[in-house]
């Protein structure tokens, strides 16, 4: 998905205020198209997932949220957001998740949600990521 929001834009002062725009923005687009939330911001020992959600019954997406200002993305640069670091930690989520949903989970997919916010618009580009 591909998407520009040319929206009235809040005041985005801080680091923390982009990031919590650019998430409530992916859920109100994973919201918008009808898919199950299973939650937000989950939190465990060595992970944080920032939005869980079924898109079919039995598929899961994980989806981890970057939001920039003013930036070109393209599969270099998430490789770069995706530290090894990170990656590890998602791995950690989705074993957690297996626990509590098998056998009913058949796959789990894994996103990462690019937000840039460019001059009161904002665009969103979702790229499938393996972890």
């Amino acid at each position: 998905m591909n998407s520009l929001y040319p929206k009235n834009m809040p005041k985005i002062k801080t680091s923390s205020q982009l990031a919590l725009f650019g998430e409530d923005l992916i859920h109100q687009q994973v919201t918008d198209q009808h898919f199950s939330i299973y939650g937000r911001n989950i939190r465990g020992k060595g992970f944080e997932m920032d939005l869980v959600y079924f898109k079919e019954s039995s598929v899961l997406c994980i989806v981890e949220v970057k939001t920039r200002r003013s930036t070109q993305i393209n599969m270099s640069e998430v490789e770069r957001l995706l530290t090894p670091q990170k990656r590890k930690a998602l791995k950690r989520g989705q074993q957690k998740l297996c626990s509590i949903f098998e056998p009913n989970i058949f796959s789990i997919v894994f996103e990462l949600a690019v937000v840039v916010v460019e001059q009161n618009q904002v665009r969103t580009q979702y790229f499938p990521i393996e972890i």
